[in-house]
């Protein structure tokens, strides 16, 4: 017997850090493995989500002026320092538990791999590309229990913010 899903495969594109396209299709986590996953991440993550928050200061002034980037670097750092602690190869094992990378190989083939099989395999020396593929794997779980509580993440200003800066940093 197969996987029953009961959502939407959602598909993105993410590069390589050696800027090779590849093809994501994350399929949503079953609840008990969301929980799972939510229930290791989520407390760390709202203690720095907080302080990043606090650094962001008035996000419709122009230009962000009210950013105070020293205290968002800081929170950037303890996020840093608390998703190390927190996670760990069976974390993101955990999160790509039915995720799927499509690439290209010679002589215009596809291949598909498993992202929770091959998980060391696809990052190493990588680590741009896997952190896009959380922040993809994230939105297609929890982005909309998350807008429910918190407004709307995936459209918002600050997640198109993050987004960008993330991308631009890491393309």
């Amino acid at each position: 017997m197969g996987v029953v899903v009961s959502r939407d495969p959602k598909q993105f594109q993410i590069s390589d850090d050696e800027g090779i396209e590849h093809v994501y299709t994350f399929i949503p986590l079953p609840a008990g493995k969301g929980v799972k996953v939510l229930r290791r991440v989520l407390k760390p993550l709202i203690a720095a989500a907080s302080q990043g928050m606090s650094a962001l200061g008035d996000l419709s002034a122009p230009n962000l002026d009210g950013v105070d980037s020293a205290r968002l670097a800081e929170a950037a750092g303890n996020l840093v320092d608390i998703l190390g602690d927190t996670a760990d190869d069976n974390l993101f094992k955990q999160i790509f538990a039915d995720a799927m990378r499509t690439s290209l190989v010679d002589g215009g083939k596809k291949k598909t791999l498993k992202v929770d099989q091959q998980f060391d395999h696809i990052y190493q020396a990588n680590y741009g590309e896997l952190m896009l593929a959380v922040y993809h794997a994230f939105k297609v779980n929890f982005g909309p229990a998350l807008a429910r509580f918190a407004g709307n993440l995936q459209t918002g200003p600050l997640f198109d913010k993050a987004r960008a800066t993330l991308e631009s940093k890491l393309s």
